[in-house]
């Protein structure tokens, strides 16, 4: 069943957590509380602005680029969520907002949060497609990112 209603969508975006098992959903209502585990195949939620090294997504989360890893993929930037162990993705038009503050070079890009050189830039792969996203998704997070990228051939 696909769930359209922007209402419903952004309660289930706000309400994902992650365990031992896995991503789920957690819905209180009053006294209940009910639990239900999801597969999750692809970004669950959108890049809403990105300033200096810090990343904020629609449901109000935010983190630091140098705390995630982070891919470029056809124009679309997307971070993978320290917190939650799934992506978050920045649509082509954040990504040519922060064009300005990327280098490109043989493999990927260097990403700039701070133009006056204060924090070092950031490696941003650029990768040729997008089937890398379902292993690490499938994986347990209780490693550094940079050894996921190696696990997976990434980087």
């Amino acid at each position: 069943m696909e769930i359209t209603n922007p209402q419903i969508l952004s309660f289930f975006k706000a309400n994902l957590h992650r365990d031992d098992n896995g991503i789920y959903i957690l819905n209180r209502y009053k006294d209940q509380t009910e639990k239900g585990y999801v597969d999750v195949n692809g970004p669950v939620v959108l890049v809403v602005s990105i300033e200096g090294n810090r990343v904020q997504t629609e449901t109000g989360e935010e983190f630091s680029i140098i705390n995630s890893v982070v891919h470029i993929w056809n124009d679309r930037i997307f971070f993978l969520i320290p917190r939650l162990g799934a992506w978050a993705m920045a649509n082509r038009s954040m990504f040519l907002q922060i064009a300005s503050d990327l280098e490109e070079t043989d493999d990927g890009f260097l990403f700039y949060p701070e133009k006056n050189g204060a924090i070092p830039p950031v490696f941003i792969p650029a990768v040729s497609s997008i089937t890398w996203i379902e292993p690490v998704l499938k994986k347990k997070l209780s490693v550094d990112p940079g050894f996921i990228l190696y696990k997976h051939g990434i980087g």
